[in-house]
């Protein structure tokens, strides 16, 4: 429980909206999303919207024959998410799947950030 207390934290800091220039020594740089390359990275594209997330949510709300429209901030996602009336290990496995989807979407960025490489089951269909 300490761990996903933890991503989750992490989860709604990085997800606070922020300017997309970031200055540094002088220099302005433009982050450009390591996942899609369509826009500025900021926690809700990245771990939402990105071309990456939107397969592995779809993947899993299907798997458990759900549909979900997917909100603007990963705190909406966050406030939000929950089953009623399902049995404990179900909801258990339900209140999984946001921090692993976001543990594999940051996987991939870093992946990609700083091995220039792409993993091929991410890239293309799920």
């Amino acid at each position: 429980m300490e761990h996903t207390n933890t991503l989750r934290s992490c989860l709604l800091y990085v997800g606070e909206e922020n300017d997309d220039v970031h200055s540094f020594a002088r220099m302005t740089m433009l982050t450009r999303c390591f996942l899609c390359n369509e826009k500025e990275e900021n926690g809700s594209h990245l771990f939402l919207h990105s071309s990456c997330a939107r397969q592995l949510w779809s993947l899993f709300i299907s798997l458990f024959g759900r549909s979900c429209v997917m909100l603007q901030s990963v705190q909406e996602l966050l406030a939000s998410w929950g089953i009623k009336g399902r049995s404990r290990p179900m909801n258990k496995l339900w209140n999984a799947i946001p921090p692993c989807i976001c543990w594999v979407v940051w996987w991939e960025r870093n992946f990609r950030c700083f091995e220039g490489k792409k993993n091929p089951c991410i890239d293309g269909e799920i």
